[in-house]
């Protein structure tokens, strides 16, 4: 059987979500989640910026892989990885496989 390697960036969208800092989170509070560097939210908003449920921390704890269905606020730190053909390659593939390669 062979298979061919392909670079991330070649298969999928890569992208870091918006700065937000903890007095922007303090002064507008909201039922969105706040998703970085960390496992847990840094709070709650009023905005959201992605529903892509895939994200690979760049910083902090870097390698964290984090899956957050529905609406909410993806920071710079967070980086999306949406596949270019999901009929391809699935994102929850791809969650599960980035949690298989981690070196911890």
């Amino acid at each position: 059987m062979h298979v061919d390697y392909q670079d991330l960036g070649d298969v999928c969208h890569i992208k870091a979500g918006q700065i937000m800092g903890k007095k922007t989170i303090v002064k507008n509070p909201g039922e969105f989640p706040v998703i970085s560097a960390a496992r847990d939210p840094l709070g709650f908003v009023n905005q959201y910026n992605t529903e892509d449920p895939l994200g690979i921390t760049g910083c902090g704890s870097i390698g964290n892989i984090t899956w957050c269905e529905g609406k909410y606020f993806r920071t710079n730190l967070n980086l999306s990885c949406v596949p270019k053909n999901p009929e391809y390659l699935s994102q929850r593939y791809l969650y599960h496989l980035f949690h298989e390669m981690r070196t911890d």
